[in-house]
């Protein structure tokens, strides 16, 4: 579980966990079996060698199915995950449907967001973490991919984007002129506006205050990294049904160049996961209990 980044100098980050049947508080180990620790460890590729990031002042708090995302300077972004449990669950009570709502309500995710710069800390790296005005809400499981240089994430004026499907045909020297110009101001307006280099998450599974238990997100969040901004997308995600594409603990790569039989563009596909679950209350009688549809592995493959 949890995730992992490739930092500068080829080497990967990632965020330990306990070993099973460990006991103890150093590093995070919980109650009688393995639990989230708050462990950094720096994996050399060329050397082939395992280090602990040691002496920083600070680093997020323990946690497991979260997410490392490298960005293109090799700096590695955490976001979210499990920091363990709220408190026991009665193991006693009968219901297996109420036991699995009660521990899904113990559940305890996190909604920060973390820098973790491997040159920090006199080249032994070290954490930031970065508080945004806006963040998605806590969640686990979901998925976190960098996408860079998407055209939407900013706004070209009508006569660039006449441009470039303009037919090119013989110009007179006055047209030359004018063109370069264009290439001039264009090239001025991407210094002030470079390519966007952006993470989305999709996804994930966090408690709902609605609901009074965990439920399975339908959402993309996109982290833009130059403006360290939270925007929330979902709305703009067409073709399915909400619950038709909320997973967690599904993978989402970016293919280059788009799927056959998809699109002809850059495309995010997901693979997997678990689905979300539905609630159907009977109306008929104030005393019922509700009947739960719990969510499954999914076979399917979404693109987006």
């Amino acid at each position: 579980e949890g995730g992992e980044g490739r930092g500068k100098g080829g080497k990967v980050v990632g965020k330990g966990r306990g070993r099973g049947g460990e006991r103890g508080k150093s590093g995070g180990i919980e109650g009688e079996g393995a639990g989230p620790v708050d462990e950094t460890w720096m994996f050399d590729l060329a050397a082939m060698r395992w280090t602990p990031l040691r002496n920083t002042v600070a680093v997020p708090p323990a946690r497991c199915a979260h997410t490392l995302t490298a960005d293109p300077d090799g700096n590695i972004w955490l976001y979210g995950g499990q920091a363990g449990s709220k408190g026991p669950v009665d193991l006693k009570k009968d219901s297996a449907t109420s036991l699995r709502v009660r521990m899904l309500d113990k559940r305890n995710c996190c909604e920060d967001t973390w820098m973790f710069d491997p040159n920090g800390n006199g080249g032994k790296g070290k954490w930031h973490e970065q508080f945004c005005q806006v963040s998605p809400s806590p969640r686990r499981g979901h998925s976190a991919t960098l996408v860079l240089g998407r055209k939407s994430a900013y706004k070209l004026s009508s006569s660039d984007e006449d441009e470039e499907g303009a037919d090119e045909g013989p110009v007179s020297l006055l047209a030359s002129l004018e063109s370069e110009m264009k290439a001039r101001e264009k090239a001025a307006q991407l210094a002030k506006n470079p390519p966007a280099h952006e993470i989305f998450v999709i996804g994930g599974a966090g408690p709902d205050p609605g609901k009074g238990f965990e439920t399975v997100w339908g959402t993309l969040w996109i982290f833009n990294l130059r403006k360290r901004e939270w925007t929330d997308n979902s709305a703009k995600c067409s073709g399915l049904l909400t619950q038709e594409w909320a997973r967690f603990e599904h993978t989402t790569t970016l293919v280059q160049g788009g799927v056959q039989g998809a699109s002809a563009k850059d495309t995010l596909v997901m693979v997997g996961g678990v689905s979300a679950s539905t609630m159907d209350m009977n109306t008929e009688s104030s005393t019922a209990v509700p009947n739960y549809n719990w969510g499954g592995p999914e076979d399917t493959v979404l693109a987006l």
